[in-house]
C-alpha cells in the first residue's frame, strides 16, 4: 500500500504545534518549501494563531513564525 504524501502545509502545522519556531530558510532546508509565508497565511486563514517576530542578522531582516500559546 502506498503512503500518502504529507503536504508542506501539514508539516509546518505539526512543527508549530510542537512548539518549534520556524523561518523561511528553515522551511526550505527541511521540506523544500519555498513559499513558507503563503503556507503560514493559509494556516492563519484556517484559524491558527501564528505570530511573527522580526529579527535582523548581518543587515538581513527575516521573520520567525511561532504558534501563540494561551
Amino acid at each position: 500500500m502506498a503512503r500518502k504524501k504529507v503536504s508542506q502545509r501539514l508539516k509546518i502545522k505539526r512543527a508549530l504545534e510542537r512548539g518549534e519556531r520556524l523561518t523561511a530558510r528553515a522551511c526550505v532546508r527541511r521540506w523544500a518549501c519555498y513559499r513558507a509565508a503563503a503556507r503560514v497565511k493559509e494556516l492563519r486563514d484556517d484559524g491558527m494563531d501564528i505570530r511573527t517576530d522580526y529579527k535582523s542578522r548581518l543587515g538581513v531582516r527575516f521573520g520567525v513564525y511561532y504558534l501563540a500559546m494561551g
